[in-house]
């Protein structure tokens, strides 16, 4: 296996990962990017986790592969010996959006994209050394939607096609390059989405991700009266289900294969929060 790849990351149960307070109507708002908005779980955040988890199941990795692949702290003691603290030798990056859940009245839900997701997950691909297809037109589409021939999201209308998403309604197109750009992913991936999968304008993609996450309405229950405590009621922001994400790992081809298929990350993991499928992408080329 190579030193560079793509991981992707599929959300089980809803994610929160906790992000900025700032100019957020949500308590407790999950981690986005500053210029798009889109969701993200930042790089620190999943190497915090993933150590964890790492740590947690051992699996044949010892204290000493765990401080490489991850760092280890100035003062930590290591095998009984006081260390001198150090950088771990895997990279990671900010794990980004690649695919989120968006209601349907037609086929339940669809995994939406759009064309600045597809040609920045294209450029992310190409720069692990992915091979490249041939001049793939992922240009900006307006007030149309880009499915595929087998989609289960579309319905007709007076000899017409269209999609639904959320209050949205889209006339749907169909694009050869769209095709050609699934094929970049993992061939699990591609099955999951079969049928599913929806390109969108990327101003819409935008107002999904910012108004189609979860908010939960959460409180606190006193110990001492059981009854809920003044002043503690919050809102929490989730991940929804069903999203994708991706995140580039470098020099981890060994670490992988102490990571299980299943992995938590973020908060309230008691309540069974976080829980995210790893798929292993192909290796590059």
């Amino acid at each position: 296996m190579t030193n560079q790849q793509l991981i992707h990351l599929k959300t089980i149960t809803p994610l929160h990962v906790g992000g900025s307070f700032e100019r957020s109507i949500v308590d407790l708002p999950i981690q986005r990017e500053k210029p798009t908005q889109f969701p993200k779980i930042e790089a620190s955040s999943l190497k915090g986790s993933l150590r964890h988890h790492v740590w947690k199941n051992k699996k044949g990795a010892s204290e000493t592969d765990i401080a490489t692949w991850f760092g280890e702290e100035k003062g930590k003691e290591t095998n009984g010996e006081e260390a001198g603290g150090k950088k771990g030798e895997v990279v990671f990056t900010d794990a980004r959006i690649l695919f989120f859940p968006v209601r349907s009245p037609q086929g339940i839900f669809a995994y939406v994209t759009c064309p600045f997701v597809m040609e920045r997950y294209y450029r992310d691909y190409r720069a692990i050394g992915g091979a490249e297809k041939k001049q793939l037109n992922l240009q900006e589409i307006q007030n149309q939607a880009v499915v595929t021939e087998d989609s289960h999201l579309v319905f007709s209308k007076d000899n017409k096609h269209f999609v639904v998403l959320e209050e949205l309604r889209y006339e749907v197109t169909k694009q050869k390059d769209f095709k050609d750009w699934l094929t970049l992913l993992p061939q699990t991936i591609q099955e999951e989405v079969k049928g599913r999968v929806i390109c969108v304008p990327n101003d819409d993609f935008t107002y999904f991700v910012k108004h189609s996450t979860e908010i939960s309405t959460r409180i606190r229950i006193s110990a001492e009266t059981g009854t809920v405590e003044d002043g503690a009621l919050f809102t929490e922001e989730y991940v929804p289900v069903e999203a994708f994400f991706y995140t580039a790992l470098l020099n981890g081809a060994e670490l992988l294969d102490h990571i299980e298929p299943i992995v938590q990350v973020g908060g309230n993991a008691t309540l069974g929060k976080g829980m995210l499928q790893v798929i292993k992408g192909e290796e590059s080329r």
